[in-house]
């Protein structure tokens, strides 16, 4: 087992360890106190009172996010979009703002840019492979040679007279955690000093962060799905029966995300989560799982048909804002800089696929179907709307560029009075 496997199936295993404890907790005990009952057994090498902290601003930075994505999803009720959403936040804070503060924003937006080039690139590959049965996947063109940058990966095997390209879930998992790593180290080598802002004012750039933190996380989750079926399998526990059903209950989402923001910093500390480490704000973890969580739930509200997919895409897009700027404009968050800023749009992913693999471990389901009887059409079907939103969406964030202002604002004065009042 190679040890990016190993290290995965070690963080589901603490996850699972998680996710069950809390949804077996007895009601008398706080989640506060179990859940640093819980970080003390998985880390005793870290004295207790530093735990304490640890658990006291996970829950401080989880209910500020909850917060945040609570509002911008009842938004939706107003048809104010989430790139209008984020551009009323932006200018509520702006008014005594420095040079330094449209600076920070510039170069968030750059960053997400970026992130959200390779996201587009990365979904148009992932578009050229077909699900073939269980664990394996076909190459849709031939001259297919590489995803993520790394060439020469495909397995030939002879069928008949034909040749087909054969992919194991290993190699695509181990090639699209390669090309993470890549993206998150060219992100923190962005050239941010050459940039003008004298062309550029808070009306342009709030309305191009919030359009490109939106598109992010639609992007992001049309390749956790994929990442989801990657990393499905490794983990046989049982058990964990009540897991999905405390997810859809709304007096418990709060304590399933704050275990899963416990069990992310115990895998982070063990350095078994690809860009996460020690070092990694607790704010930066407690985002991640809120968007997982509520990613999750909207996955399942469009499976039960609830909502359709351009709906999910719609909400998800929203949670992802929610948390880019709850990070962004956090004391903590601003304090970090654009190296914790960037976890978000790139973890994000892979947090998502190992938790919603999980989960569809440990309750039997998963995206599509149940375990073992997957509906691969269903995830591709899926993967396939939420990539061609995004790709969309850049369109129009490009055509709505920071060298636009004018348009921009136009399109802002119609909506000012209708936001603001």
């Amino acid at each position: 087992m190679s040890q990016l496997k190993q290290n995965e199936v070690a963080a589901k295993e603490i996850m699972s360890d998680f996710l069950i404890s809390y949804a077996d907790k007895p009601k008398a005990v706080t989640d506060q106190f179990w859940l640093e009952e819980k970080i003390s057994k998985h880390l005793p090498e870290i004295p207790r009172d530093k735990v304490k902290i640890f658990v006291e601003e996970l829950f401080q930075n989880s209910c500020k996010i909850n917060s945040a994505t609570d509002n911008i999803l009842k938004a939706a009720e107003y048809e104010c979009s989430a790139e209008i959403w984020m551009y009323k936040k932006i200018l509520s804070q702006s008014a005594d703002a420095d040079e330094k503060f449209a600076q920070e924003i510039f170069a968030w937006n750059k960053v997400l840019e970026d992130i959200n080039f390779w996201l587009a690139e990365t979904l148009d590959d992932l578009k050229k492979i077909k699900f073939y049965g269980a664990g394996k996947f076909k190459l849709d063109e031939d001259d297919l040679a590489e995803i993520g940058g790394r060439k020469n990966f495909r397995q030939t095997k002879k069928v008949g007279k034909a040749e087909k390209n054969f992919l194991s879930k290993d190699v695509v998992d181990a090639n699209l955690h390669k090309a993470l790593a890549n993206q998150f180290q060219r992100t923190l080598k962005t050239d941010l000093g050459h940039l003008n802002l004298r062309t550029h004012d808070i009306d342009d750039l709030a309305m191009s962060l919030g359009k490109n933190a939106a598109l992010n996380g639609i992007g992001g989750m049309a390749l956790t799905t994929m990442m989801a079926v990657m990393m499905q399998g490794g983990l046989k526990r049982k058990g964990g029966a009540e897991v999905a059903k405390l997810l859809m209950q709304s007096g418990t989402t709060q304590g399933i995300k704050t275990a899963t923001a416990g069990a992310l910093k115990v895998a982070a500390e063990k350095g078994l989560l690809p860009v996460l480490n020690r070092a990694t704000p607790l704010i930066v973890i407690a985002a991640l799982s809120v968007i997982v969580i509520e990613s999750f739930k909207i996955l399942v509200q469009r499976e039960k048909g609830n909502i359709n997919s351009l709906e999910a895409a719609d909400k998800i897009g929203r949670v992802a804002t929610a948390a880019i700027f709850s990070v962004g404009f956090a004391t903590a968050g601003r304090m970090a800089g654009i190296a914790a800023f960037s976890i978000i749009p790139l973890a994000g992913p892979v947090i998502g696929g190992i938790v919603g693999s999980l989960l569809g471990e440990l309750t039997g389901s998963l995206i599509g179907g149940k375990v073992g009887e997957l509906s691969y059409f269903k995830v591709k079907q899926m993967f396939t709307v939420f990539s061609d939103v995004m790709k969309l969406d850049q369109k129009v964030v490009a055509a709505m560029n920071l060298k636009n202002s004018q348009l921009a604002k136009q399109k802002l004065k119609l909506n000012r009075e209708r936001i603001f009042s």
